[in-house]
């Protein structure tokens, strides 16, 4: 005698080459399909037959960014493994949202100067698949890109003349310039003393009303505001304050002067009335001047050459430039 039972048939699908019917795409899964049960004989069975489509099976990874000298966000990253299918990509950029074919996407017109938090998902049809791990980092904050060029600094009797040429990449309009100037005897955690200026100025006179020390060495940079904030300051210069022992002696303006080979090129102004320069050098951290006197320079002469000089790349030196009339 048979019995059959009204409960459901057990069905047991095993797979032999994919655990857990986890597969890598276009492989193929071998499959085997037992039943279990007694069921009451009917004339049809029917048979539920059901595919599982899914998101896409992995996040987005190796996310890069930086930005370029127009300030415009640069994102770049690794595709999905597993996409399931086409996909596109949602950028999550704090409160904004966009949804972009793929890496690398240029987005232009960040704000300036605010913590944004970036992740980045994959979407198939059939639905968004997880978001990247959050970074966090500060947009540009819309200054200047590079500092102003400190071309000279003159000093005489505790006044010195600073003068220096604009950021070649402004990133805008320059409204201000800040000096910074301080003791090299005074501690580091003492802050350094700071002068305000007008976009219209590239010269400055120091003196002693701002704090200027009588036979004191200093250091200086300076820094370029425009209307969004205040870019990086320039290369550290040094200078030091000195009293004149000789009234016959003026100080020099519009000097320049460089290295060149074993040589030290200095450029004076044209049709000048002067025929002797004295000039003294030092290295910048030295407190010992070298002189050189410059005799017969004559009105049209436009360069002193200083031969031999003892060239060494690690080390910066202080020029002083005088000029003498008889």
């Amino acid at each position: 005698m048979r019995f059959y039972s009204d409960q459901p048939i057990v069905l047991d699908l095993v797979s032999t080459n994919a655990v857990d019917f986890e597969a890598e795409p276009n492989h193929t899964v071998m499959l085997r399909c037992s039943a279990q049960g007694q069921p009451i004989p009917r004339l049809f069975y029917a048979w539920e037959n059901g595919t599982e489509i899914e998101e896409p099976g992995d996040v987005p990874t190796n996310v890069k960014w930086r930005f370029d000298d127009n300030d415009s966000l640069l994102i770049d990253w690794d595709p999905v493994q597993y996409p399931n299918g086409n996909v596109t990509y949602i950028l999550y950029l704090s409160n904004f949202v966009d949804r972009v074919k793929g890496p690398p996407v240029r987005i232009p017109q960040v704000p300036y100067n605010v913590n944004i938090t970036l992740q980045i998902s994959a979407e198939n049809e059939w639905g968004e698949g997880r978001k990247s791990p959050p970074i966090t980092f500060l947009t540009p904050n819309g200054g200047p890109k590079n500092a102003p060029s400190i071309t000279s600094i003159q000093s005489k009797d505790e006044n010195v003349t600073v003068i220096w040429q604009s950021p070649t990449i402004p990133n805008g309009v320059i409204k201000a310039y800040t000096i910074y100037f301080k003791n090299t005897a005074e501690s580091d955690g003492k802050p350094w003393k700071i002068i305000q200026l007008d976009a219209n100025r590239t010269e400055y006179t120091i003196n002693r009303s701002m704090g200027l020390q009588e036979n004191a060495q200093y250091k200086l940079k300076i820094s370029a505001t425009n209307e969004y904030y205040e870019g990086p300051v320039s290369e550290t210069s040094w200078f030091d304050t000195y009293k004149s022992d000789d009234d016959n002696l003026s100080v020099l303006e519009n000097v320049t002067a460089y290295l060149k080979n074993a040589s030290l090129i200095v450029y004076v102004p044209t049709k000048h009335k002067y025929q002797t320069y004295i000039m003294y050098i030092r290295p910048e951290y030295g407190e010992q001047y070298w002189k050189y006197e410059a005799i017969n320079v004559t009105e049209s002469q436009e360069e002193i050459v200083i031969e031999h000089f003892p060239l060494d790349k690690n080390v910066r030196w202080a020029v002083q430039y005088h000029k003498n009339t008889g």
